[in-house]
C-alpha cells in the first residue's frame, strides 16, 4: 500500500520520478522536449521567423500541466472510489454477521455481547491499520482469529448450528 501524507508534500517534489504517471508520460514528454528543442534550434539558427510572443508556448505549457493534473485526479479519484467500494462491502459483510448471529443466537446469551464487541472491532482496528505504517503485528487478523475461536466455541458447545449458520 502506498502511504501518502497531503501535508508533507515538500518531499513528493523531488520525487515525482517514482510515480506511475510519470513513467507513463515520460516517452510523450521525451518526444515534446526533442520537438520543442528543434523548433528552437531552427528559430535560432533564422531558419523559421521568430516568434512575435510567448502566448502559444505558455498555452502549450498549460495545457501540458492540465493534462498532468488531470491524471493525478483520476488516480486519486479512483483509489478513493476502490476504498468505498471495499468499504461497502465490509459494511455489508460484517452487518449480515450479525444478524445471522441474531437469530441464532438466544436474547441472553453471553457470546452475543462478545461478537458485537468483535465486529465494531474488526472494522476499528482495519481502519487504524490501513492508516498506519505496516508493523509486525496484523491486529485485524488477531480480531478475526477472535471471532472464528468464539464461532468454533459456540459451534462445539452446540450453541450454533454450521447448516443454518452457513446458508
Amino acid at each position: 500500500m502506498v502511504t501518502y501524507d497531503p501535508k508533507s508534500w515538500w518531499g513528493l517534489i523531488f520525487r515525482f520520478h517514482k510515480s506511475d504517471t510519470f513513467r507513463m508520460l515520460l516517452p510523450a514528454m521525451t518526444t515534446m522536449a526533442t520537438l520543442s528543442a528543434g523548433i528552437a534550434w531552427l528559430a535560432q539558427s533564422g531558419l523559421v521567423p521568430p516568434f512575435k510572443g510567448t502566448t502559444l508556448v505558455h498555452s502549450l505549457l498549460g495545457f501540458v500541466i492540465s493534462l498532468l493534473l488531470v491524471f493525478r485526479t483520476n488516480t486519486a479519484y479512483e483509489r478513493w472510489w476502490e476504498g468505498r467500494r471495499h468499504w461497502g462491502a465490509l459494511v455489508n459483510a460484517t452487518r449480515n454477521l450479525a444478524l445471522k448471529l441474531h437469530a441464532a443466537l438466544d436474547e441472553k446469551h453471553a457470546a452475543r455481547a462478545v461478537f458485537a464487541q468483535l465486529i465494531g472491532d474488526y472494522a476499528l482496528v482495519l481502519k487504524d491499520h490501513l492508516r498506519s505504517q505496516p508493523g509486525h503485528r496484523h491486529e485485524p487478523n488477531r480480531v478475526a482469529a477472535r471471532l472464528f475461536a468464539e464461532t468454533e466455541r459456540l459451534y462445539r458447545g452446540g450453541d450454533l448450528d454450521w447448516g443454518r449458520f452457513l446458508s
